[in-house]
């Protein structure tokens, strides 16, 4: 079908839907998450691209991502628009701000000629395996470029990730295996008694799939979390758990249910999945967050005792201080009682302020 589809208003289909009862629903159970996804998608590239270089507007950027989302509602779009991932890979490629004009001109155009069928059928969706693999290389490298004390957080961060690439291909066995035995005639066990029989074979498939829920999240808190403990700052590593808990009690993490056909994301406020799974992790990181805290007043108190430890070591030195400051302020008293030069009082102030550098440079 090549006929021409032009963009049009959709503003009353978007009032009618505001204001329908059957829409608030889905307002904590999808947009917010989707929302939080999105956001810290678009945050997570304006950091890659700082990350080689070149320095762009967090606030500037997600503006108008905002502004282009907010018009494409308008225009009856229900997908959000985003910034585009891989710009590590793509500066590596030569690639400039020629190209992101070249590819909104043509998906334009495809647009609005339903163009997308007609290339499916000629270019095969394996033809971009290659490049989406080398963009996916670039940017797991350039995650890695950073202090080796972090490493260990990169690494940690890509559990979920991998939870989740895991999880499509334990999914695409399950499927395959069912069709087989559909067309082969034999009985066909629906996805949810798979799993059973997986989990209780010691295959932890109900971990792997509450870890891949949600898993662009996960990967952030989660190596954020362990690098503010590397550096021992265990109070921003606190309200990162506590992110963490209450994105998992909404269900924008960890949050599933399966069901006959597979696993589905499961949201709400409180999110209620399989087995309680998200609220067993809220729980989890929340406590978490309370014993980051403990570590940080344990880290507060060490330094008070510390602190206290060099006084106690330097009081006879801080005595003598103050004892000479005071000789040096009578002197200067007695000085501008009796008008006679301050020579004594100018050298006892020098001697003060020696002695207080001296202490200084051994505490």
């Amino acid at each position: 079908n090549s006929t021409l589809f032009l963009p049009r208003f959709a503003l009353s289909e978007l009032f009618t839907a505001l204001f329908d009862s059957r829409t608030w629903p889905y307002v904590t159970s999808v947009v917010l998450p989707m929302l939080l996804i999105n956001l810290v998608n678009n945050v997570s590239c304006v950091e890659s691209a700082i990350a080689v270089g070149d320095e762009y507007s967090a606030k500037t950027v997600l503006t108008a991502d905002a502004l282009v989302t907010i018009f494409g509602a308008l225009m009856g779009n229900p997908f959000p628009t985003a910034v585009y991932i891989g710009h590590p890979a793509f500066k590596a490629m030569g690639a400039t701000t020629g190209y992101s004009y070249i590819n909104g001109v043509v998906i334009f155009i495809i647009g609005m000629f339903n163009g997308a069928q007609w290339i499916n059928q000629i270019v095969p969706q394996i033809a971009g395996v290659g490049l989406l693999m080398w963009i996916g290389i670039a940017v797991t490298a350039n995650a890695f470029e950073v202090e080796k004390s972090h490493m260990s957080a990169v690494a940690f961060g890509l559990l979920p990730a991998l939870a989740s690439w895991c999880l499509q291909h334990v999914e695409a066995v399950i499927s395959a295996c069912s069709s087989f035995l559909d067309t082969s005639g034999m009985v066909k066990l629906p996805f949810d008694q798979i799993v059973e029989i997986l989990e209780k074979n010691g295959i932890r498939i109900y971990g792997l799939i509450s870890l891949s829920n949600g898993y662009l999240l996960s990967s952030i808190f989660l190596a954020s979390t362990l690098v503010h403990i590397i550096e021992r700052e265990f109070s921003s590593a606190a309200l990162w758990m506590f992110l963490a808990s209450f994105l998992s009690f909404i269900g924008a993490v960890h949050s599933f249910e399966v069901t006959h056909g597979g696993a589905i994301t499961s949201y709400g406020f409180p999110a209620h999945g399989k087995d309680e799974y998200p609220l067993q992790y809220a729980v989890t990181y929340f406590l978490s967050g309370i014993l980051m805290l403990m570590f940080q007043l344990r880290e507060s108190d060490a330094t008070w005792f510390e602190l206290l430890r060099m006084m106690r070591s330097e009081a006879p030195k801080f005595d003598q201080i103050g004892q000479i400051r005071m000789k040096a302020q009578a002197s200067s008293f007695d000085d501008e009682d009796t008008g006679s030069p301050k020579s004594e009082t100018s050298r006892l102030i020098d001697d003060s302020a020696s002695l207080s550098y001296l202490a200084t440079e051994n505490a």
